[in-house]
């Protein structure tokens, strides 16, 4: 509308232009001027204008109306200040080139000075600009912009507390007991045998699906931390099509327990193979955290061995944001809370290891038809700082990405595949 305080519609400043009162004449502010040249799906494409203070001050698309490859060129009026200039790909593959040849610039129109522009993105970019004078994101404004990791720390400005620093909890293979962990009935047992453990000879054996086929940590104080990684592996036996184990969090000293993450038989893994898993969890944690693995097999003589179990923590002067660790209903603890995939999904899981990682991320996935794949990392600004396409066919694919030059913390990784995405967490360390 013309009273929304918003450029927006066919204005050509905030509230006038177009179909609004005319706009006195111009703009008597800072004029930008925003140039994008659409790919082949323009109904995809949107932007927006925040300031300071997160408010949408100008915005425009989809341009389903627009022809593919059409030019858009969009009047902006803007107060002296620091703004985002934030556009959006509804497919998550950017504007360039995988579909056309897209393009954007926001250029000021009294410098002729580039304030944002690109076109090869994942699902959004982010690009910080000032107008009228003002400076741009600095180490003491109070918000987490630039290259910041946390607020007014990390990137180019001083280190978080020492940055995002991760350090060993725990780890236990269980040749000298059960440490931290709990023995939790006659449906699992400490048991000796060097094929099933993955070093040494012990191993841990959960069995049937019983509310004794679990393995739970004593509870531990993680309430200084804002991420965990938990490292183990995992030799599963006679375990049916579908049947499944889960790793389950408490943060209220196991009065109730939340589903992380489940793997399946025939999905996510087959019998008589030893598998390594790096699981990032990111939340509010408390001082009573537990963690406990549970089999959800049919019988006595179905099994799953865990060994080499590392909790680490990740503790930052800066906490990361992060969604609480949810606690589940009884009847909802089957369901994967985590790489949560729809039956039509063509890519089924993602695994990452190693996790932190130096060097370099591997992947494993599986793809359910040959197709085109990206990967795409974005770093917690959602700013992409990698990108890979490639075909993959049907069935287990593996790859690999190179971290050595990204900067140490938290990035996501995108996996896209016809129109579908999985996303998990990875930390660089150094």
């Amino acid at each position: 509308t013309c009273t929304d305080g918003i450029q927006n519609g066919d204005e050509t400043g905030v509230d006038c232009g177009g179909s609004c009162p005319p706009c006195g004449g111009g703009c008597e502010e800072n004029g930008a001027t925003l140039t994008i040249v659409l790919d082949n799906y323009p109904e995809e494409t949107r932007w927006e204008v925040r300031d300071a203070g997160n408010t949408v001050v100008a915005a425009g698309g989809t341009y389903g109306s627009q022809p593919d490859g059409s030019t858009v060129v969009e009047n902006l009026c803007l107060t002296d200040g620091c703004y985002d200039f934030i556009i959006y790909d509804a497919y998550g593959d950017g504007i360039c080139c995988a579909y056309g040849n897209g393009s954007y610039s926001l250029t000021d129109d009294s410098s002729g000075s580039a304030l944002a522009s690109g076109g090869s993105f994942g699902a959004s970019e982010t690009t910080n600009f000032c107008v009228g004078g003002a400076t741009g994101p600095s180490c003491s404004d109070g918000i987490q912009n630039g290259d910041e990791t946390g607020v007014d720390c990390g990137g180019s400005c001083p280190p978080c507390g020492g940055g995002c620093t991760y350090g060993t909890i725990d780890f236990n293979n269980f040749e000298g007991g059960w440490g931290i962990w709990n023995d939790g009935g006659s449906d699992c047992a400490r048991v000796s045998g060097s094929i099933y453990a993955s070093s040494g000879s012990y191993s841990i054996r959960l069995r049937d699906n019983t509310s004794s086929s679990v393995m739970t940590t004593d509870n531990l104080n993680l309430a200084s931390y804002s991420e965990v990684t938990i490292n183990f592996s995992y030799y599963p036996v006679s375990m049916e099509t579908n049947e499944d184990f889960w790793l389950q969090a408490s943060t209220n000293g196991g009065a109730s327990y939340s589903t992380l993450v489940s793997w399946a038989s025939g999905t996510d893994f087959n019998n008589n193979q030893r598998y390594n898993e790096s699981i990032v969890i990111t939340g509010t944690f408390t001082s009573t955290t537990r963690f406990r693995f549970r089999c959800d097999a049919s019988g006595n003589s179905d099994y799953v061995y865990i060994d080499d179990v590392e909790i680490l923590g990740c503790t930052n002067g800066a906490r990361q944001a992060g969604a609480d660790i949810v606690v589940t209903d009884k009847e909802e603890e089957n369901t994967r809370q985590q790489d949560q995939v729809s039956p039509e999904s063509p890519a089924s899981y993602l695994k990452l290891f190693p996790n932190p990682v130096r060097e370099e991320l591997n992947l494993v996935f599986h793809h359910q038809q040959t197709g085109q794949v990206q990967l795409i990392v974005t770093n917690l600004a959602g700013q992409q700082v990698y990108r890979q396409s490639f075909t993959a066919e049907a069935g287990r694919q593996e790859a690999a990405v190179d971290v050595s030059q990204m900067a140490p913390g938290v990035y996501a990784i995108h996996l896209l595949a016809d129109g579908q995405a999985l996303t998990k967490k990875f930390v660089v360390t150094r």
